[in-house]
């Protein structure tokens, strides 16, 4: 008993194994037989025992108890009703299955049309997508979809005997469902069968390629680019009458909740007055809650709650309106015009001494407001124009700072640095522009000061290559931007190559002494002199500056000049300024200077 009902009690009734029950059952019953045998003999034993005292009211007490009930288990027919009321499960399991298929459904129910919506008096149809899962055929469908019925009774009745592996379940329902996929499974099931037979009785056929056809065959029809999710909904429907589905229909019944009496809304806030540049957000208080808050600078919090931000809502009057249960509470609150403090500032230098002159250019102010300005921190003035301030170029840098207030709100503009900015630069004297303020910014207010050699144009950009200079010389220029005075000291560097030769020979009686050369240059602080002295390639090695030597080279052709060559190097912050100067020796220069001392390359 106890494992007959393990087996009903622990599973759904469709997942008991009748088979399995009815075995179980056979041994219920023959443990019964069994005991109603032993009942019967054990009750002729009392009765032909003459010292027993059984009465004959006992005796059919005990007969009732022990044969009859027994006889009675036996006649339950317990196993043929479970497997009757499993089958009738699974028929209207299929039959419910079926009627939520829109195929079926739409056959069923006619004037089906799509809306967006459904009339008065109509019924809303949804259809939606449900996947197979692990489900195989259902036999108890076959019973209510002719369509599948035919299908798999000519081609699929594997799927509908019992005792049949699991790989030919799995292969069968692909295959079933893969059918289905065309428009007339029949005509694709009998095209895969015969060239699936012709594959294989053709023998020639390589078996990469009698595979790759074979998958062409196993393969689903091409579908559209999307893939639908269990539960997706495709598409909504409706006919113009109410039908029920065939589903079984729910009935709920909602009782009305009581009303309680709508609370008045209320709001609040700390206060009602404040400035244009408070970035503050001002908690508001509202109840009941479900309510919605309008009005200009309210935001909403993460958490659900209304706050007020000042400078979002901007300076005015503005109505805070709290709307719940129909009814609204409104509060006024008043955002105050903040002035916006700024100005600007010209520099000038004389003697050792910075004239600071100061202009007022705040914005949002009126008649009562009040200045304060700082320098260093202390108030020297509440003029709207202040005087101009003087210090000594000694003394910078300072700073100075615009307050301004309306009577309630105050601000400050930001803090100005007044200092003497001194920069140095080197240039080489081949450039021709170099810009010394590169980023200046639109509407930059510029003023030469100084510009010695006019060698800066009124854009603050230089031309070292028309100052027209020999050797490196320093120009000293000054400007200001929107007040702030800039001192540049420019170094135009001049590589100078020149040099002096001398040319010497001792005096001898007998075989002639070589002529000696000795080559300097006249250029001062370079960093690079280099000499090369020859004709062409052949050229005379270890020429250094000061250093006499032999003027000879025996591939020297006497007919034509030797020529000297310098070159002269001198680098700066950001490049190497060059120049190469050269002279040709020749028999006339050779008699005009020899033993007569040094001649340079210019005046020879």
């Amino acid at each position: 008993v106890e494992s007959v009902l393990e087996l009903v009690m622990n599973f759904e009734l469709a997942d008991v194994d009748v088979n399995e029950l009815k075995n179980r059952y056979d041994r219920f019953e023959k443990e019964v037989r069994l005991l109603s045998l032993f009942a019967i003999s054990f009750l002729q034993t009392l009765e032909n025992n003459d010292k027993s005292h059984l009465s004959d009211l006992a005796s059919d007490l005990y007969l009732d108890l022990l044969i009859f009930n027994l006889e009675m288990l036996l006649h339950l027919c317990f196993v043929e009703q479970v497997e009757a009321l499993k089958s009738e499960y699974l028929r209207r399991i299929a039959q419910y299955r079926l009627a939520k298929n829109f195929n079926y459904y739409f056959k069923t129910h006619g004037g089906i049309e799509h809306k967006a919506g459904v009339p008065r008096g109509g019924t809303f149809i949804l259809v939606y997508h449900e996947e197979r899962r692990n489900r195989f055929i259902d036999k108890n469908s076959l019973f209510v979809n002719k369509e599948l019925s035919n299908l798999a009774l000519a081609n699929f009745r594997d799927l509908v005997k019992s005792e049949v592996p699991l790989d030919t379940l799995i292969y069968k329902t692909k295959l079933l469902q893969t059918s289905l996929l065309y428009k007339d499974p029949e005509l694709y099931l009998s095209t895969k069968k015969f060239l699936a037979g012709y594959l294989e009785e053709c023998k020639d056929l390589p078996d990469d390629k009698r595979k790759e056809l074979t998958n062409i065959l196993n393969e689903e029809p091409k579908r559209p680019h999307f893939s639908l999710t269990d539960g997706m909904v495709i598409a909504d429907f409706y006919i113009p009458y109410m039908c029920c589905s065939d589903c079984p229909p729910i009935a709920y019944i909602l009782p009305e909740k009581p009303q309680d009496p709508a609370e008045d809304p209320t709001i609040k806030i700390d206060k009602n007055s404040f400035c244009s540049n408070d970035d503050t957000q001002i908690p508001i208080v509202v109840s009941p809650k479900n309510g919605v808050l309008t009005g200009t600078g309210v935001s909403v919090l993460a958490d659900g709650n209304y706050v007020f931000i000042p400078a979002v809502a901007g300076a005015g009057l503005h109505a805070l309106t709290y709307t719940a249960n129909g009814k609204t509470a409104s509060v006024q609150v008043e955002v105050i015009s903040t002035p916006k403090p700024q100005f600007s500032f010209a520099t000038t230098v004389q003697e050792g001494v910075i004239t600071v002159i100061l202009k007022n250019e705040s914005l949002l102010t009126n008649d009562k407001t009040i200045y304060e300005w700082l320098l260093d921190g202390v108030k020297f003035s509440e003029k709207k124009n202040p005087d101009p301030i003087n210090f000594k170029v000694e003394s910078l840098p300072h700073t100075i700072l615009l307050n301004a207030s309306n009577g309630q709100c105050t601000s400050h503009s930001d803090e100005v640095k007044i200092e003497l900015i001194k920069r140095e630069i080197t240039v080489c004297q081949d450039v021709k522009n170099l810009a010394l303020e590169p980023d200046l910014p639109p509407g930059t207010i510029i003023k030469v000061l100084i510009n010695e050699g006019n060698i800066m144009d009124d854009q603050l950009v230089i031309h070292p290559a028309l100052a027209n200079v020999s050797q490196s010389t320093v120009f000293n220029v000054s400007y200001s931007l929107n007040g702030k005075q800039t001192d540049v000291t420019i170094t135009v560097v001049v590589a100078n190559a020149d040099f002096s030769m001398e040319l010497t020979r001792a005096i001898a009686t007998t075989n002639l002494p070589p002529i000696i050369l000795t080559v300097k240059s006249l250029g001062q602080s370079l960093t690079e002199s280099t000499w090369k002295v020859g004709q062409d390639i052949n050229l005379i090695p270890n020429v250094n500056d000061g250093v006499p030597f032999p003027l000879s080279n025996p591939n020297f052709n006497p007919e034509q000049p030797i020529v000297v060559t310098h070159h002269a190097a001198i680098k700066t912050d950001n490049e190497t300024c060059t120049a190469d100067k050269f002279f040709n020796i020749t028999r006339d220069i050779i008699a005009k200077h020899l033993n007569h001392g040094p001649f340079t390359n210019i005046d020879a």
